[in-house]
Parts: structure tokens; C-alpha cells; sequence
């Protein structure tokens, strides 16, 4: 079993000259529209002779809307991946994004589609 975990905390606030007619809707020391002040991303993994079970979390703490002061709220997701052996050449995949299907904006305006899945397989031939 393994565990990893990333967290990013960025700050992106414009510096410089302040808001003013001359420079139009400049947001002085508001975040960078589309970059989140903290984002986190952790990973369970289990493998055992050829069985994959992933599980990954992640975390947003929310965005600026473009040409605004308003927020995008924060959110987190959570999603499965697994891989089985079918036979020493061919492993059936699988994912589940969003399990708990929570509503949220990626970008601003964009809601992000709830529950989803993929299922497929990959070959293996050759050494």
C-alpha cells in the first residue's frame, strides 16, 4: 500500500500599479482568476500480482471568477481506478471520477460533470 500526497499553495496576486481608470479592471491584489490559493491531491495505492486499486482525493480551495471579486467556492472530488488481470497479456481498467458526485466549477462557468466512468483493457504482447 502506498500513499502520496501533493499540496501547492500559490499566491498570484497581481502587484504593481493600483486599480484605476487609466488601467481599466485591473484587481489589484486579488488572486489570479483560474489559480486557486491551495490545492491538494492524494493517492492511496494498493498492488498485489497485477491488481491495481487507486483511490485519489483532491482538494481546490475556490477561484476567482474572471472580471469579478466574486468566488468560485471551494470543492473536492474523489476517484477510483482499478486494473485487474484477466490473463498474463490482458488487464481489464476501470475508473470512477467524481464518486461522490459533487457539483463544482473548474474553471469559472464550466460546471464539471458529476459521476462518470470508463471501462476498458490494455494488451500486452512482446517482452
Amino acid at each position: 500500500m502506498r500513499l502520496r500526497a501533493a499540496w501547492t499553495n500559490t499566491d498570484a496576486r497581481n502587484f504593481g500599479l493600483v486599480d484605476s481608470i487609466v488601467n481599466g479592471a485591473y484587481f489589484y491584489q486579488y488572486q489570479n482568476g483560474s489559480i486557486p490559493f491551495n490545492n491538494l491531491v492524494a493517492t492511496l495505492t494498493y498492488a498485489n500480482k497485477g491488481l491495481l486499486v487507486g483511490l485519489t482525493g483532491r482538494y481546490d480551495s475556490g477561484k476567482r471568477r474572471f472580471g469579478s471579486n466574486v468566488f468560485v467556492p471551494s470543492w473536492a472530488t474523489l476517484d477510483l481506478a482499478v486494473e485487474i488481470p484477466i490473463t498474463s497479456f490482458f488487464t481489464l481498467t476501470g475508473n470512477v471520477f467524481n464518486l461522490t458526485d459533487t457539483q463544482f466549477e473548474f474553471l469559472d462557468g464550466n460546471p464539471a460533470p458529476g459521476t462518470t466512468f470508463r471501462v476498458g483493457g490494455r494488451f500486452e504482447i512482446g517482452g
